[in-house]
């Protein structure tokens, strides 16, 4: 009697598992390749955000450093200026002391002017005392008019240099201004590196549990309920014993830690560390592996 055929729940029995192991194993691929883009691109980013930090770091010490020199020369030009207006000052008074000497010499010269007109001479001869005075007093007049050109030309001259110096103290002000900025866009730029940091901080830990996550799956997905909770937990704990050595491994020495399948028996690899003794399917971590650096973890084998 010739066999019944096999009924269509027994072969959808038979090629179900099939189907299972190979949908895990399309999924992980797929899930490496995710995380292996989005790794990539958070590497370029931060060499990106590395860059932007360096060169608006050599800018603002280059500005800062122009700003103290431009200042500095501002001061030393202010100290000349206020020399030279102290100096200007001096001279003015020293002009005003020989204008009064020259005054009370006018007076007497005058006095004396009109007490000769007055006196008669002989035969109304000229008098050369008389006109020796008044020459005297032409000379006097004349440098009067000279101290008083000059008194000008300083008074003048006192003027600008305080107007340049209020100049010079407003662009003192607004380099200080400047320099303020400085201040804070590098304050600005070290909350940037912060938050760079904690931003690299929060993509290893996303790409720790993406790790954690990944592994799980492609080693607990057999049996019973009972049978694959009991594999997640026992697998997660004894990958968060390993958590800190792969920290280390994936950000020190720039490898890729992966996880292996092989017999609990057999050590796949020299640096291998067993992380569940599951028989023939046993997965086994691998951290830093210098021949794959950067390169994704080959894919886990089908069951």
């Amino acid at each position: 009697m010739a066999p019944a055929p096999p009924s269509l729940l027994s072969r959808l029995g038979q090629i179900l598992p099939w189907l299972v192991a190979g949908a895990a194993v399309v999924v992980a691929v797929l899930a490496e390749r995710e995380a292996r883009v989005w790794s990539d691109r958070a590497d370029e980013e931060a060499a990106r955000c590395d860059a932007v930090e360096q060169d608006a770091m050599d800018e603002l010490i280059a500005q800062q450093r122009a700003c103290r020199e431009e200042k500095d020369g501002l001061l030393t030009e202010h100290r000349q200026a206020i020399d030279a207006l102290r100096a200007a000052w001096e001279e003015r008074e020293r002009i005003r002391n020989a204008n009064m000497r020259l005054e009370v010499e006018k007076a007497r010269l005058a006095g004396a002017e009109s007490i000769l007109a007055a006196a008669d001479t002989p035969d109304g001869a000229p008098n050369p005392l008389l006109d020796e005075v008044r020459r005297l007093r032409g000379e006097i007049e004349a440098q009067q008019a000279a101290l008083a050109q000059a008194d000008a030309q300083l008074a003048a001259a006192g003027a600008e240099i305080e107007r340049l110096g209020r100049e010079k103290r407003k662009l003192a002000r607004a380099l200080d201004t400047a320099n303020l900025s400085v201040a804070e866009a590098e304050l600005a730029r070290e909350e940037a590196t912060r938050e760079i940091k904690r931003a690299r901080e929060s993509a290893i830990e996303l790409e720790w549990d993406r790790f954690v996550l990944d592994t799980v799956q492609d080693h607990c997905w057999l049996g019973t309920r009972w049978r694959r909770n009991k594999c997640k937990e026992t697998l997660a704990a004894s990958l968060l014993q390993n958590k800190v050595a792969w920290l280390l491994c994936r950000l020190e020495d720039n490898a890729t830690p992966h996880v292996l399948t092989a017999p609990a028996s057999e050590r796949p690899a020299a640096e291998a560390q067993l992380l569940l003794d599951d028989g023939k399917d046993s997965p086994w971590l691998v951290l830093c592996d210098h021949s794959l650096g950067d390169e994704p973890a080959p894919a886990p084998a089908a069951p």
